[in-house]
This record gives structure tokens, C-alpha cells and sequence, in this order.
């Protein structure tokens, strides 16, 4: 056995009872996706409220219907600061703390820094659009990575 390996020293460190299971991490991600659908319906219609609602007229009818508009720039916003944003400035989302999840950096740094965040979740998008194969990658991983993870160096770790 090789003392000197930098690999099996981090996993001396965090033996896989460590790393946050699959199933754990996709919890935390359903009642993270739910707080933020309630942010972007409270967000919406705060704004509505404060700049009016938008009235469409159908021509046909001649009825005219108020729609709440989502702004795509705000969803999208709302997106970034929620994900990345959290999990670069405390190292976790609101359903990773519920659950006792972090995530941090595979080289054993604690921190996640914006950029790292940023890769994260960009990672995470393309890990979505195979039929979330680049998710489904973490249930054969020693580590517990999934496509996102590799991409970021990145680990997420049971407290």
C-alpha cells in the first residue's frame, strides 16, 4: 500500500459512510425545489402587486384576462442566488441542512468559492439532460460524486 497517496489519504479522511447517499441528496433537492417555487410565487407577486397586473385581450371574445407574469430574468436570478449562492457562502441550501448535508471541495478545502459554485451548478444542468444519467453516476461512485461533482471538484458529505 502506498502511504504517501494523496487520494487514499482524503479517503481515510471521509470513508464512504461519510459521503451524502444518493437518495439523500435528491430529498434535499425536492424540498429545495419546493422553497424556491414559493420564493418565485411570493417574489412574482409581490412584484405584480407593486407594478400592476397585465391585462390580454382576447381579440376574438373581446374578454380581457390579468395574468401574473413571471419574468424569466427573475426565475433565473432567483436560480443563481438560491444554488450557487448558497452553496458558496454557507455550504449548503436550506434541504441540505434539513437533511445534515455540505458540500465541499474534494481536495479537502471546506469551502466552496463562487466560481467552484458556479461550475457546480452549470454541471449540474448538463447532468439533467440525459435523463438524468449524470445524477444517476453517484449511485456507482466510491465517492458518491455524480457528473456535477467530477466537474467541480466537489463532494457532498453527511454531517
Amino acid at each position: 500500500m502506498i502511504e504517501n497517496d494523496t487520494l487514499l489519504d482524503d479517503l481515510k479522511q471521509h470513508p464512504i459512510a461519510d459521503y451524502a447517499a444518493p437518495i439523500a441528496r435528491a430529498v434535499a433537492a425536492a424540498i429545495d425545489l419546493a422553497l424556491l417555487t414559493l420564493v418565485q410565487f411570493i417574489t412574482a407577486a409581490a412584484l405584480a402587486r407593486a407594478l400592476g397586473y397585465h391585462p390580454t385581450h382576447d381579440l376574438g371574445t373581446g374578454a380581457e384576462t390579468t395574468y401574473l407574469v413571471f419574468s424569466p430574468a427573475l426565475i433565473i436570478g432567483l436560480v443563481l442566488a438560491y444554488f450557487p449562492g448558497l452553496w458558496a457562502w454557507r455550504g449548503r441550501t436550506p434541504g441540505m441542512q434539513l437533511l445534515g448535508l455540505r458540500v465541499q471541495r474534494d481536495d479537502g478545502l471546506a469551502r466552496v468559492n463562487g466560481r467552484t459554485a458556479i461550475v457546480r451548478f452549470g454541471g449540474l444542468l448538463l447532468a439533467l439532460a440525459p435523463a438524468l444519467l449524470g445524477l444517476l453516476v453517484a449511485f456507482t461512485d466510491e465517492r458518491r460524486q455524480a457528473f456535477h461533482d467530477r466537474l467541480a471538484g466537489t463532494v457532498v458529505v453527511s454531517e
